[in-house]
């Protein structure tokens, strides 16, 4: 699956952004709400072009809460401005941020590379990059999670996607996810 960025807005989407209105489009897929996860692993195996302004990212949120938030699990987070890091995390409800860390990638983003998230509700998430745990950090949720991948403009850092950056992808090769 690719996932591009490109210049412009189709007019039956113009102003239904979460984050305001932009003038780039982008894309996403998730399971929800026809697949969650109540326990267990997944993992993605994606790549994207290293072009500043890009915001991939392979994430999960509460199945129980629909479309609510948090809590959040961020298995990556990548701007397109770092080609060779990228950040895990999330959040979840009462004491917000659970603590973000940085992936080693092999190669860049530019190349696949696999990011894994082992889920124990109640207790723990641990954060793999092509197999190597990257680290693990304590949670109290225990809501089943529903998956989500997509390629959004990181307009937080100042580095909006320009119109001469785009078009850009992130791809996707595959999603897998393992209940325990």
């Amino acid at each position: 699956l690719t996932m591009t960025m490109t210049d412009g807005v189709p007019a039956e989407y113009a102003g239904e952004s979460w984050y305001g209105n932009f003038d780039f489009t982008s894309g996403m897929i998730c399971s929800w709400p026809a697949f969650a996860l109540p326990a267990g692993y997944f993992e993605a195996r994606l790549r994207c072009d290293v072009v500043a302004g890009a915001w991939p990212a392979f994430w999960a949120l509460s199945a129980s809460n629909g479309l609510d938030w948090p809590p959040e699990i961020d298995v990556v987070e990548y701007w397109g401005d770092s080609p060779s890091w990228a950040q895990y995390g999330g959040y979840q409800v009462g004491s917000g941020q659970i603590g973000a860390g940085n992936h080693s990638i092999t190669g860049t983003m530019a190349t696949w590379n696999t990011f894994g998230c082992h889920y124990v509700p109640g207790s723990s998430v641990s954060f793999y990059c092509n197999g190597s745990l990257s680290g693990t950090r304590s949670i109290g949720f225990t809501d089943s999670l529903f998956l989500l991948v997509n390629l959004a403009g990181d307009h937080r850092s100042g580095l909006s996607p320009s119109p001469g950056s785009m078009p850009f992808s992130a791809q996707v090769d595959w999603v897998r996810a393992w209940a325990t």
